[in-house]
């Protein structure tokens, strides 16, 4: 059976991604698709010491961020893709220039119609960002690919009651740019990137720290598993 470092291929790891990344050997996997936690809400308060904001969270994020983005370079061989909040955005880029990997696309999901929250004086948020960042050997084939894309929650598959789950369609998107055989998600949640894996034909492993997290990505993938192939070739069409 296939492993990525000392996991099995193509399943749920449960505990801290950081220290299960440890075991993993260099360029182990083509790819980092993630969705790290929100956590932080950097400018969300006037109050430097608000716990909801300012120089703390500012400076938590950027070690976290410095901290992980190490480890996803490693250990991928062609690319990774994080997800975060406009908010974010400053903290990855300076964690980015700490670790000595710059970003080098910022992709815009744009959400559609069903927008997120606003501040009580701002806009209400309809997109959210992905940055890239390349290893040497990336470069995304389809040379038409634009850094914004519109894909509505809305008509998308049933979700689950995760908070900060994404579209299917959108990351299987992004494996189809990243063309790797491994997508490795450290932060997988409710196991949206595996299943898009799965569906692609692609090898994958995924970490998660929350127990209940894990049974809802396992049966969503062992409910691939039970699907019915709808076009399964008929031995005609095989010869």
């Amino acid at each position: 059976d296939r492993k990525i470092g000392p996991y099995p291929c193509c399943t749920v790891v449960e505990g801290d991604c950081l220290e299960l990344m440890k075991a993993l050997p260099d360029g182990c996997v083509d790819a980092v698709i993630t969705d790290p936690p929100y956590s932080f809400g950097m400018g969300s308060s006037t109050s430097a010491s608000s716990k909801n904001g300012g120089w703390g969270d500012f400076i938590n994020g950027a070690v976290f961020y410095s901290v992980v983005l190490s480890e996803f370079r490693r250990v991928s061989r062609l690319a990774t893709w994080i997800f975060g909040p406009w908010r974010g955005f400053p903290v990855l880029s300076k964690a980015s220039f700490d670790v000595g990997w710059p970003i080098e696309s910022q992709l815009v999901w744009d959400k559609g119609p069903e927008v997120g929250m606003g501040g009580l004086r701002g806009l209400r948020a309809q997109y959210e960002t992905v940055a890239l960042f390349a290893q040497p050997l990336f470069q995304i084939a389809d040379r038409s690919a634009k850094d914004i894309i519109n894909i509505p929650w809305g008509g998308s598959a049933p979700r689950t009651n995760h908070p900060a789950e994404k579209p299917l369609a959108l990351l299987e998107q992004i494996a189809v740019w990243t063309n790797g055989d491994t997508i490795l998600d450290p932060f997988c949640g409710s196991g949206t990137t595996l299943v898009a894996a799965k569906k692609l034909g692609r090898h994958f492993l995924g970490f998660e720290i929350s127990h209940d997290y894990c049974e809802i990505a396992r049966r969503r993938l062992a409910e691939i598993d039970a699907q019915p192939n709808l076009f399964e070739p008929k031995a005609e069409q095989l010869t």
